[in-house]
């Protein structure tokens, strides 16, 4: 019974004082076996080791009652008898013979599940011979709770076939798709209607009658629509009335594939109000900005604390309306710890924009597609120009990078550098990992020589990485004693994670 008691410390000590009494909180006389102890504190101990983490482990993500099951008769009764609170469920995994044995075991709820593990999100390929038992659980839709899977456009066809209706156990629908033609769920998957679902994630799969369903998804928390396909376009109208009927939604993403933009055609006017979501704290988009745009200036997320986008390579990025919902959004606001960090030769270009200290877990992070190191720092300069709610309270910026090619300084002017430096008029501290020492020193430098340019006016300390001719700034101090406002620069082999780190 060692595993029993490994836990938290309240829970150790709540599961040592019931072992030590009866029913009522009478105690004892004497050392208790677990032999005898009574049903509802052996009833307790068991809820205790289900809800306690380290039952489980990052491969196997279900707690395993069944093996409590089989201790003795009196264990089995009292687990059976009260499935609910255990929360027991039949699991189907790679190679589990549901078709042959479901009959035979307890009618508990039947979760699919071929996660690799909850941390990735990584999702195991079904393999053939596990097919059959996967549309054997599907054949029980009022048993079945959980749907977890990777699916071929073959398997997605079979699913369909047997989905047709209801599934009104249904709160977990995972389904991610990496093939070429893209699946599509047919009108009438589900029958249309899923008021138990509470988390709803499609990847690489098209299905055109999700708003009708959505309808009836009101109690659903978590939303993920991510390498949507040209197939399965929805418009910003129709993805805003999908949200304005999910009233208890936490987490929201919608992430296309490519570049789609809205029809031109047929594009509205907002409405007057905005739909209010009150209860989204996540909303991750990956898309062209004009999307984000016709999507924020028709709601209000009062809770937000987390936003992360994605924009595809622009040659203008206009976001006056994203710029505006960021200023409606009072946790959003006041971030004053900003990273810039440059990916050469890779994805692009991100910001990370979080507070000073821990608290509440609120940040704003950016990813602009591009590799030109170049159109990263134009593009980067774009954003914050147009977005004061994102850089007026910022304290703290530091520039990092992946490893740089050789010569790679010659691809941008200064004036670009400049143009990024331009709107962080707050930050009082500036940090320059190793990569971009040598270029932003000399763009400060050139910076400081015109009498019109101001760089950081409120910045007290600048660290680089490295003492070394290259990073000298002798022209920029001098420039800021002179103007009685002076700036100490420092050296420190700190990582840019490291400063990125709360005090």
């Amino acid at each position: 019974m060692s595993d029993l008691y490994h836990g938290s410390g309240k829970r150790e000590q709540k599961i040592k004082r019931l072992s030590r009494g009866g029913p009522g909180g009478r105690w004892v006389r004497g050392p208790t076996t677990i032999d005898t102890l009574p049903d509802d504190v052996l009833l307790e101990i068991l809820d205790l080791y289900r809800l306690n983490p380290t039952t489980t482990t990052h491969w196997d993500l279900h707690w395993k009652w069944h093996t409590f099951a089989h201790v003795c008769h009196k264990w089995r009764r009292v687990i059976f008898a009260s499935p609910r609170r255990l929360d027991l469920q039949l699991i189907c995994k790679p190679g589990t013979p549901v078709r042959r044995n479901l009959d035979c075991w307890p009618a508990l709820p039947v979760v699919i599940d071929f996660r690799g593990s909850t941390s990735s999100g990584f999702l195991r390929r079904v393999l053939g011979s596990d097919e059959d038992n996967i549309v054997a659980a599907l054949e029980h839709p009022g048993r079945v709770r959980g749907i977890y899977l990777d699916v071929t456009t073959s398997l997605l066809q079979k699913m369909d076939a047997v989905m047709q209706g209801p599934f009104m156990a249904l709160t977990s629908l995972l389904l991610s798709s990496k093939d070429r033609i893209v699946p599509v769920l047919s009108d009438e998957f589900l029958g249309g209607f899923a008021p138990s679902l509470l988390h709803l994630s499609l990847k690489g799969i098209s299905f055109p009658a999700l708003p009708k369903l959505l309808l009836s998804t009101s109690a659903l928390s978590s939303l993920r629509l991510e390498s949507l396909p040209i197939t399965g376009y929805i418009s910003p109208e129709v993805t805003v009335a999908c949200l304005s009927a999910l009233p208890n939604l936490k987490t929201f993403s919608i992430k296309f594939l490519s570049p789609t933009r809205p029809n031109q055609r047929s594009r509205r006017l907002p409405p007057r109000t905005r739909v209010v979501l009150p209860a989204l704290t996540k909303f991750s988009f990956r898309g062209v900005s004009q999307y984000l745009e016709d999507l924020a200036v028709r709601i209000d997320a009062p809770l937000l604390c987390q936003l992360e986008i994605t924009f595809f390579n622009q040659l203008i990025f206009d976001i006056p309306q994203l710029t505006q919902f960021v200023n409606r959004t009072d946790r959003l606001r006041s971030l004053s710890r900003a990273c810039v960090y440059f990916w050469f030769r890779g994805l692009g270009v991100s910001t990370l924009i979080r507070p000073m200290d821990k608290g509440i877990e609120r940040w704003i992070s950016w990813l602009i597609l591009c590799k030109p190191i170049d159109w990263q720092v134009s593009s980067m300069a774009q954003i914050f120009q147009q977005s004061p709610p994102l850089h007026s309270n910022i304290e703290e910026l530091i520039f990092a990078a992946n490893r740089t090619p050789p010569g790679w300084q010659g691809d941008i002017d200064v004036i670009e550098w400049l143009d990024l430096f331009h709107p962080f008029s707050a930050v009082e501290r500036l940090h320059v990992a190793d990569e971009l020492g040598p270029q932003i020193a000399r763009s400060l430098e050139e910076g400081s020589r015109d009498p019109m340019m101001e760089m950081f006016p409120e910045l007290r300390t600048l660290n680089f990485g490295s003492p070394s001719e290259s990073t000298s700034v002798e022209q920029f101090i001098t420039t800021r004693e002179l103007s009685d406002n002076p700036v100490i620069v420092s050296y420190s082999s700190k990582s840019w994670t490291q400063w990125f780190k709360f005090d």
